[in-house]
């Protein structure tokens, strides 16, 4: 039996590798070229480049790996999924993927992850659930849309009211008001999805910034140079900014209107070369 569950995975490699492991903690007589021929094709050193990141996995190859790595069929189809999930480029195929992959999970855990996918999707979600902490709310699905900044329609505050109560993420109390439910915290969402939320906040913002006053909103962009221990020190110093403002949000126990903050870091560039004897940029 494998303890290694391809389900517990959103990186293929990750999983290869985790995998490989495994099975040589098991057996110190497996190999790559072990894998290679339980898979039926003849390169011993594919595994290695692909969990190395030298390689990708081809689509015909796809099917051989599941072979090699003992997978039924639910798990095969997830793990095909997952590979092209990784491999995606756009935005589009990303989700189309991390769809399947969620389909191709047991009934409990398929439940859970479609919530939190469906929940990341669309920014007025979140919105409404906050929202509910604030106001006592029942079916006045119009009054609700008109609370929002932007205003919604009155159909898309009811489908939002509707999905979360399917997957737990609200729940009514025993006089019929809708509340909130603790089931998604930032630290357990995952990443993919954490971004899909992430890109239609943005897609919000560039729409609807220009309609606040500067007393109302803060606006900042920086663009720079960093080594990777700079890097670090920075993602470090959002962390500890991120902790105080949350004490500052839960120490207020009388907060009448939503608010968004968001951080974004990533790199613009690849890793550059600088010739520091010349103290020169490298010339390309």
């Amino acid at each position: 039996m494998n303890k290694v569950s391809v389900y517990d995975y959103t990186d293929y490699r990750e999983y290869l590798k985790d995998y490989f492991n495994d099975q040589k903690q098991k057996n110190r007589k497996y190999s790559y070229r072990v894998f290679a021929f339980l898979s039926g094709y003849n390169s011993s050193g594919l595994l290695k480049d692909v969990t190395t990141g030298r390689s990708n996995i081809q689509n015909l190859v796809i099917f051989k790996f599941a072979r090699g790595l003992g997978l039924k069929k639910r798990e095969a189809s997830y793990f095909d999924n997952l590979v092209h999930f990784n491999q995606a480029y756009s935005i589009e195929e990303k989700n189309h993927y991390f769809e399947n992959m969620i389909q191709s999970l047991k009934t409990d855990l398929q439940k859970q992850h479609k919530g939190e996918y469906k929940f990341c999707s669309k920014w007025y979600y979140a919105a409404i659930r906050d929202i509910l902490s604030i106001i006592k709310f029942k079916n006045n699905y119009k009054e609700l849309s008109r609370l929002l900044s932007p205003t919604i329609t009155a159909l898309e505050a009811k489908t939002a009211i509707k999905t979360m109560i399917r997957y737990q993420l609200i729940k009514r109390d025993k006089d019929g008001y809708y509340r909130s439910q603790d089931r998604i915290t930032d630290g357990k969402v995952h990443l993919f999805n954490k971004i899909n939320y992430q890109n239609a906040m943005l897609e919000l913002t560039a729409k609807e910034m220009y309609h606040y006053s500067e007393k109302e909103c803060v606006s900042s962009t920086l663009n720079f140079r960093a080594s990777e221990e700079a890097f670090e020190k920075i993602k470090t110093e959002i962390s500890n900014s991120n902790a105080r403002i949350k004490e500052i949000i839960e120490n207020c126990k009388d907060g009448n209107r939503l608010y968004q903050i968001s951080n974004q870091l990533f790199p613009l560039s690849s890793v550059l070369t600088i010739d520091k004897k010349k103290n020169s940029k490298k010339k390309i």
